[in-house]
């Protein structure tokens, strides 16, 4: 979601696309029905929306929703719940600040987007209560699909950092996702040792997650993460074989 897509984040969909009148007229319909939902939940009253591919993303403007099967009911509900994700973006995310993660790496990147998530859906909630409903049908449909989902044990070691922070914060936020986060906890602990655990749970502690008010604190907290676990890595880098050299 939002302008860069993690591996576990929301915004991939595997579906089939049935092009029928019913589904075409569906489509119609529902893409009316956003363009009048985006002039209540942002400010910009021409906001484009469009249908295409299999990823949703937001860029200053306009937002992309997942094409499919306009005739199935887990589909429509997912749109739904992407569509009002998306418009949360358009509404609190301050894109230059994933252009400063991007410069500096994909991977920084994927976890500012993570928090960034967390802290426009939490405002967007407030702003909007409705939106509580749709957004949380999105998880559970997400878990449903595999789309979130606990790590594979042969998982590049830096993706149970980011799982970590994307369940972490989105169980914050009262989402069905607490099982997922438990699970990728206990990994985390195992995999990077007690002394990364304590340290990566200071950096993402309640206070900070509370303090996740604006993209820009999003950056600042995704830096520190990103920065604990380059450390780790530099720290746990192989010794050369003394036996090598002789």
């Amino acid at each position: 979601m939002g302008e860069h897509l993690p591996p576990l984040g929301i915004g991939v969909l595997q579906i089939f696309v049935w092009r029928t009148p019913m589904t075409i007229q569906n489509k119609a319909k529902l893409l009316r029905k956003y363009r009048n939902l985006s002039r209540v939940l942002t400010t910009n009253n021409n906001i484009d929306i469009t249908f295409s591919g299999t990823q949703a993303y937001h860029v200053p403007g306009r937002i992309n929703l997942p094409i499919g099967d306009f005739s199935d009911d887990d589909f429509i509900t997912m749109s739904m719940g992407f569509c009002d994700h998306e418009l949360g973006h358009e509404n609190y995310t301050n894109s230059h600040w994933y252009h400063e993660a991007a410069n500096r790496s994909p991977y920084l990147k994927g976890l500012l987007n993570a928090l960034d998530d967390y802290h426009q859906e939490r405002r967007l909630i407030a702003d909007f209560r409705g939106t509580r409903l749709t957004l949380r049908k999105l998880v559970e449909l997400c878990k449903e699909k595999g789309i979130f989902r606990v790590l594979p044990d042969e998982a590049p070691v830096p993706m149970y950092v980011q799982a970590w922070v994307l369940f972490k914060v989105r169980s914050y936020l009262e989402q069905p996702v607490s099982d997922i986060f438990n699970d990728t906890d206990k990994r985390v602990l195992s995999i990077f040792g007690p002394k990364f655990y304590t340290d990566i749970h200071s950096l993402l502690s309640t206070e900070v997650i509370d303090g996740l008010v604006s993209t820009e604190h999003c950056f600042n907290a995704a830096e520190s993460i990103f920065q604990l676990l380059i450390d780790w890595i530099e720290d746990n880098k192989a010794e050369p074989d003394d036996s090598d050299s002789q």
